[in-house]
């Protein structure tokens, strides 16, 4: 059964508690500040992102013991981070 990221992270927001949310008011704060980062840029209504939702979240779940070191993050190439989307030219998401 595949559910929307949307709706995955209502019914188990503690799925996604090790995945920071990025948007245009936080990307620059904490992106390009000296720490590697892993950023998914996503569209809820994709297949491929709603596919990719439940394994994303597992890869924060194993790098939570290092969030002082690694940063595991997905920014709404449509909603919030539309402006980040736009401003690194991403036009493709998985």
């Amino acid at each position: 059964m595949l559910l929307p990221l949307s709706l995955l992270a209502a019914l188990a927001p503690s799925v996604l508690a090790n995945v920071m949310i990025l948007d245009s008011k936080n990307f620059t704060e904490n992106i390009g500040q000296g720490k590697p980062a892993l950023v998914e840029f996503y569209v809820a209504w994709g297949t491929v992102c709603n596919n990719l939702a439940p394994t994303y979240a597992k890869l924060g779940e194993a790098f939570a013991h290092a969030q002082d070191k690694v940063i595991i993050a997905k920014v709404d190439a449509e909603g919030a981070g539309r402006k980040i989307s736009d401003k690194h030219g991403v036009t493709i998401w998985p």
